[in-house]
């Protein structure tokens, strides 16, 4: 999809008499709580959900099948529904300030994205369309933009923090909840694209990344519970999010999985990690010497984690 369909698809939602209606309760809702932490957290949660909606589509895939209702809308508006609501937090952090002091970026993060977006910018603006990449270039200053002046201010407390953390379990639940849906009725829509899971975005990579993006706020939400029933579901929720991330055989997600758990227990507690760094031994001994017979399609993904050719060569050479 190009940028005059997004533009068309924003204009159609924002013009639908039942979302112009959702738009201005929404509003009213959003002016009265215009000072709560716990209203922009809930914001930022729906947006990274709905940023990741979209349709696979290629020369060959012109039309993907549908999903069902209501699956479908909400796939097919997702990206405009994400720039409203980007829109909206741009306006909450100009004009309702909330003084909090900001996380301190040690490792320069913030500047590396901005390293990083310049070349992306750069590429886009040589090889691509000069709309697309300046309009693709002031979304991503939107999004830093949320990201520096707003969510790096709203950890004012460890409460603050745990219900951030809840937020970003509640988007992979409810990610985890459509798939389910959708799947009961129907799976072929989810796995039409060489069978590997897309979720409700448009891309096996993008499900890979929103799913793998919760496994260290799951582990650390699963420790900092008291109460048993509470982490039982967490559990339950990592291994079902496990799950379906080895469904969308996605070598990248994975290993950011891996990566992001492991960091997440040696700052937790580095003797974690040698339980840890075993358990994925004796995984790796048990993948090696016992046939897995789950299903068709999480064997399928297994074996493309190691026997799928270098599909990235030429992406890569071309970036360079």
């Amino acid at each position: 999809m190009n940028i005059n369909e997004y533009i068309e698809k924003f204009l159609g939602l924002l013009l639908n008499p039942l979302v112009f209606l959702g738009v201005i309760i929404g509003f009213l809702f959003i002016n009265y709580n215009r000072h709560s932490l716990k209203t922009r957290w809930i914001l930022l949660a729906l947006l990274a959900l709905v940023a990741s909606f979209a349709e696979y589509r290629d020369q060959y895939v012109p039309d993907p099948p549908d999903l069902v209702f209501p699956l479908e809308s909400i796939r097919s508006y997702g990206r405009p529904i994400a720039v409203l609501l980007l829109m909206i937090l741009t306006i909450l952090i100009i004009w309702f300030k909330i003084s909090s002091e900001k996380l301190k970026d040690k490792y320069y993060i913030f500047r590396s994205l901005l390293v990083i977006q310049f070349l992306v910018f750069a590429k886009n603006l040589f090889y691509g369309s000069i709309l697309e990449a300046i309009l693709t270039f002031l979304l991503f200053l939107l999004v830093f933009n949320l990201l520096y002046r707003g969510a790096s201010g709203w950890v004012v407390s460890l409460n603050m923090l745990h219900y951030g953390a809840w937020c970003i379990v509640g988007v992979v639940t409810l990610f985890n909840l459509m798939g389910l849906y959708q799947t009961s009725v129907d799976p072929w829509p989810m796995f039409f694209q060489q069978g590997r899971y897309m979720g409700m975005t448009g891309n096996p990579q993008h499900a890979a990344v929103l799913l793998a993006s919760s496994i260290p706020v799951i582990f650390f939400l699963i420790i900092a519970s008291k109460q048993l029933h509470t982490r039982i579901f967490l559990i339950v929720l990592l291994g079902w999010s496990v799950y379906d991330l080895v469904l969308t055989g996605s070598r990248t997600g994975l290993l950011e999985a891996i990566i992001t758990g492991l960091i997440f227990l040696g700052g937790y507690n580095i003797s974690s990690m040698k339980w840890a760094s075993l358990l994925l031994v004796v995984f790796l001994i048990l993948r090696t010497s016992i046939t897995w017979d789950f299903s068709q399609d999480v064997d399928q993904n297994i074996e493309g984690y190691t026997a799928r050719e270098n599909t990235r060569f030429q992406v890569i050479d071309r970036q360079l």
